[in-house]
């Protein structure tokens, strides 16, 4: 673990913020596509209230937004702090998490993917709930679109729910539990010094070449 400067801090908000913004845009491109085709499509939808058609509008767009904020979170780590599946951290990490019974593993993937499986399970619901109600003659398409619509919302909000406990109760990584707090302390410190080291060797390099430069 490495002490970030507030450079790289700035730096590591600045490139998030860029990802949210570009996965903001590809979901506004589709949000606005989708709601193009199927207002020419299903002309009732318009008839529907502000709630709906903000958050049908919305939905992708807040989506695509947070996911590939997350994805570029891990791409800055990856390129800035050599964070990958070879790196010593992660190769620890992975065989404590090998060592947890099964079940802690299942709820340890689930509480770091949680925000893939909603979207995920979302758009099977969203599918789904659309191709058993697509059954019934007597709805019009414009009703089965809403009703579909209200199945994905619920098993999304339950799902929120779900994810927030799960947060709660394994929020804190059990494959960290072995690596007592000494031990973290003294990397943290290990490293910083080393960094401390290194620019000062630095000042000192620029020091020689001003004063051979005057």
């Amino acid at each position: 673990m490495k002490i970030p400067t507030k450079e790289e801090l700035n730096e590591y908000v600045h490139y998030i913020g860029v990802g949210g913004l570009k996965g903001a845009a590809v979901g506004l491109f589709v949000s606005s596509a989708g709601s193009y085709f199927a207002l020419r499509r299903y002309p009732g939808l318009r008839q529907r209230g502000t709630f709906f058609k903000t958050f049908s509008f919305m939905a992708p767009v807040l989506a695509c937004g947070i996911t590939n904020m997350e994805w570029s979170s891990r791409r800055f780590e990856a390129e800035h702090y050599g964070i990958g599946e070879m790196a010593p951290d992660v190769v620890a990490r992975q065989k404590r998490l090998e060592k947890l019974p099964l079940f802690d593993r299942a709820m340890q993937w689930g509480a770091e993917n949680k925000y893939k499986i909603i979207m995920g399970t979302w758009a099977a619901t969203l599918g789904g709930t659309f191709w058993l109600i697509n059954r019934d003659r007597l709805m019009t398409k414009s009703q089965k679109i809403v009703q579909a619509r209200m199945y994905a919302q619920g098993v999304t909000v339950v799902l929120l729910l779900a994810s927030m406990a799960l947060t709660m109760s394994y929020g804190k990584d059990p494959a960290h539990v072995e690596e007592t707090e000494d031990q973290s302390w003294k990397r943290i410190v290990a490293e910083e010094e080393e960094r401390l080291k290194h620019e000062d060797q630095i000042k000192k390099q620029q020091q020689k070449q001003h004063a051979a430069s005057a």
